[in-house]
């Protein structure tokens, strides 16, 4: 089995794009971060083997042993990003002390991120690549992305930590608001079906999440209906009644508020970066 070594430059990170499987098992003395940005992945880790879908971030340790293979006929394709241990174990202990130990000796993790985190991550890879004359530009435009993984990292680490800190009645309470069936009821109505005392409810979520139930199911319908604008042609009118809105004025209102964009101009920004998105891969 081969172990490949960190590149022989002064750097602390490098990044490379993978068209194709690489079925050879192998493992590096580095951490590498695998953007899946397209197919679906059969990955062989350790004695694990995971079938991954595209927009998922492998968080591959150093020394792990593992291969990547198509999982359907479809061609597979990957951004990755290479770190030195030293400074990924001085980073995130800066900035997270206990995500490094957890990273390294808990169980194999995959992170699933954004359709938009990915194409960020390839539409970034792509820019090195164009300023591939400029040492300076592309060291900048690195340490940019590798910023990114670390910010997915760490959200992935509050996610947990929030999940395991709140009381089971809040996370039951959450993951009801979080199912789509529901997204079209109100707060009153989803703590009737739950059988909760409204005062109660209120009040414990509040403490727990330091905010109201009913911001937080805005947060969650928002989410749904930006997810529904990347990846369906469903109208917006359509979106906005899908997440519970009865007026489209007022969807466009609080979206815009939430993303900075009212919705059609959000999808028509999503379709250029999906369509630069769909040359970059086809030309790798």
């Amino acid at each position: 089995m081969k172990r490949y070594k960190f590149p022989s430059t002064n750097k602390n990170f490098f990044i490379h794009y993978t068209s194709g499987p690489y079925l050879e098992r192998h493992c590096h003395n580095y951490w590498e971060f695998s953007i899946i940005t397209r197919g679906k992945v059969l990955h062989k880790i350790g004695s694990l083997e995971r079938i991954v879908d595209e927009n998922t971030l492998l968080v591959i340790r150093p020394d792990d042993a593992h291969s990547l293979h198509n999982a359907t006929e479809q061609e597979i394709a990957c951004v990755n990003v290479g770190v030195r241990e030293e400074v990924l174990k001085n980073i995130l202990s800066a900035l997270s002390p206990d995500l490094y130990e957890s990273l390294l000796e808990g169980p194999y993790q995959e992170l699933k991120i954004s359709k938009s985190s990915t194409i960020y991550f390839v539409n970034m890879f792509n820019k090195i690549h164009t300023t591939i004359n400029d040492e300076h530009a592309s060291d900048d435009l690195l340490a940019t992305i590798f910023i990114s993984v670390v910010r997915e990292l760490l959200s992935f680490n509050h996610k947990a930590k929030q999940s395991k800190n709140y009381s089971p009645t809040v996370n039951e309470f959450i993951e009801y608001m979080r199912k789509p069936e529901n997204l079209t009821l109100s707060i009153t109505d989803i703590i009737k079906n739950m059988n909760y005392s409204h005062c109660h409810i209120i009040r414990l979520f509040k403490k727990e999440t330091g905010t109201t139930p009913s911001q937080y199911f805005l947060k969650i319908k928002l989410n749904f209906a930006r997810n529904l604008l990347e990846t369906t042609n469903l109208s917006v009118l359509d979106i906005a009644s899908t997440v519970g809105f009865s007026s489209l004025g007022h969807f466009t209102e609080v979206f815009k508020k939430q993303y900075s964009l009212p919705p059609a101009n959000y999808r028509r920004k999503w379709n250029i970066y999906f369509d630069s998105f769909d040359e970059i891969t086809d030309n790798n």
